[in-house]
Formats: C-alpha cells, sequence, structure tokens
C-alpha cells in the first residue's frame, strides 16, 4: 500500500517512522489492554505533552481507557520528551502525588541537581 504520491527520497525514512509511531501508539495499547486486569490498582499517570507529534492525543486517551484507575494530564507546552522543561515538571510533580498518596517522603535528593538542569534548560 503506497501512499498515493509522487515524491522524491525520503519516503523510506516517512514510512519508517510511521511505522514507529503506529508501534508506540497502537503496539503499547494493545499490550496495555491485555495486561488491564493485571493493571487494576497499579498506580499510573499518563503525562502526554499538547505538543506531541510522535504519539496523538487521542492515544493518550486511549492508554486512559485501557488502564484502570490510570489518570491522563495534558502538559501544556510539553511535546513528547522527558528532558523537556514542561514534561519534566509535570512528571517530578505526578511523582510526588503518588508518594504522596502512599506515604511514601522524599529525602530531596536530587532537587539541586533539578533545579541546576531546570536552568539550563528554560
Amino acid at each position: 500500500s503506497g501512499d498515493g504520491g509522487g515524491g522524491g527520497g525520503g519516503g523510506g525514512d516517512e514510512a519508517a517512522g510511521a511505522s514507529g509511531r503506529e508501534y508506540v501508539c497502537d503496539g503499547i495499547l494493545g499490550e496495555v489492554g491485555r495486561a488491564s486486569g493485571a493493571l487494576r490498582g497499579v498506580p499510573c499517570s499518563i503525562l502526554h505533552g499538547r505538543h506531541d507529534v510522535v504519539c496523538p492525543p487521542q492515544a493518550a486517551s486511549r492508554l486512559r481507557a485501557a488502564w484502570p484507575g490510570s489518570t491522563l494530564r495534558i502538559v501544556e507546552g510539553g511535546a513528547h520528551a522527558l528532558f523537556e522543561k514542561p514534561m519534566r515538571s509535570a512528571a517530578m510533580a505526578a511523582l510526588a502525588e503518588h508518594q504522596a498518596a502512599l506515604g511514601v517522603h522524599s529525602s530531596g535528593c536530587g532537587q539541586s541537581k533539578r533545579r541546576r538542569m531546570d536552568r539550563r534548560a528554560g
């Protein structure tokens, strides 16, 4: 099944990219769907960047529906990578929420390093 277009080089790269996105979005969703019974009760925060071009927002919604008890947060200013400041901040907040819910208290380790990373990224 071709793309229907003429066009020059790079078609292979586009097809490989689409194939990768298909696995990331659909493959992982299928795996989670098959394991949904085992995942019930396992805390999960799904963070999806508003500007993610790897997986569309619908994939995050489908993942949320497939994982019982999970939460979905759309991260404004975020894309796909955790090293981006908006995504990293959202991940740290989600981890703190999970720690609080479990009664785990952070020792604060890594906070000064995180501040240095934030200053470099922002």
